[in-house]
């Protein structure tokens, strides 16, 4: 693994560790297992408890997230976002676009677009990318690079809370 694809995997996580995302990982020992990432030190990680054999670390080569393509928000993840990012009422368009109504003391009410593009690059701030973490999008590209694998349908609960 390149040293700018194991920096940007170690970001990733790093950023995802409090959402319990899952993972694949290999250790000699054991092989290819799946488990739940807790730790992040340096250049290894690690899931569930430290053994004492130590064969609960893992070097960035070794692990491979779970994320959800993009492609796969669900219709009620996207109302979720529209309110969150721009803090009104959320309503779906006929081209199956999301916009809010939002109440501005100065100016009344305001019509705004959710720019799906600018979602998924996490442009509306820190509550953006949290929800992106949160639901284990892939927005880096991390699938497609081979940094992560595709989370099968299921894997992760895709109702959703308020941040």
């Amino acid at each position: 693994m390149e040293k700018k694809d194991r920096q940007l995997l170690i970001k990733d996580l790093s950023a995802r560790l409090s959402y319990g995302v899952r993972i694949r990982e290999y250790n000699d020992k054991y092989g290819w297992s799946d488990g739940v990432l807790s730790t992040i030190t340096n250049d290894y990680f690690s899931e569930g408890e430290p053994s004492i054999e130590g064969n609960w670390i893992n070097r960035a080569e070794d692990v491979r997230p779970y994320l959800r393509p993009l492609s796969s928000i669900t219709d009620s993840e996207l109302y979720d976002a529209a309110a969150i990012m721009l803090g009104g009422v959320p309503y779906k368009k006929a081209d199956g676009s999301w916009y809010t109504i939002s109440h501005d003391p100065f100016f009344g009410e305001i019509e705004q677009d959710l720019d799906f593009d600018y979602f998924s690059k996490g442009y509306y701030g820190i509550k953006n990318v949290d929800f992106l973490n949160k639901h284990h999008f892939d927005y880096r590209g991390l699938i497609e690079k081979g940094l992560a694998l595709e989370a099968p349908d299921g894997m992760y609960n895709t109702k959703t809370e308020q941040l």
